[in-house]
């Protein structure tokens, strides 16, 4: 006795797929910010490099930054 199950063989037709298109998103994106606070975090993370700066462990860096015209302090 086997167990296996004869199936019927598949048809590509028996499945009817509609034309192609392209699918559009009915909903507005979500905003999960307003632009005051976008603005209110620039412009604290700005305040925060002017007041604390960044460090740059490696010289080259340093130099860049230097060339672009930013205060550099390489004694930290």
């Amino acid at each position: 006795m086997s167990r296996r199950r004869r199936r019927d063989k598949r048809v590509a037709s028996e499945i009817q797929q509609l034309p192609w298109q392209r699918l559009r998103n009915p909903y507005a994106p979500i905003e999960v910010l307003s632009a005051d606070a976008i603005d209110t975090i620039i412009d604290k993370a700005l305040t925060v490099l002017e007041q604390q700066g960044m460090r740059f462990l490696e010289s080259g860096s340093r130099a860049f930054m230097r060339d672009m015209g930013a205060e550099v302090d390489d004694g930290n």
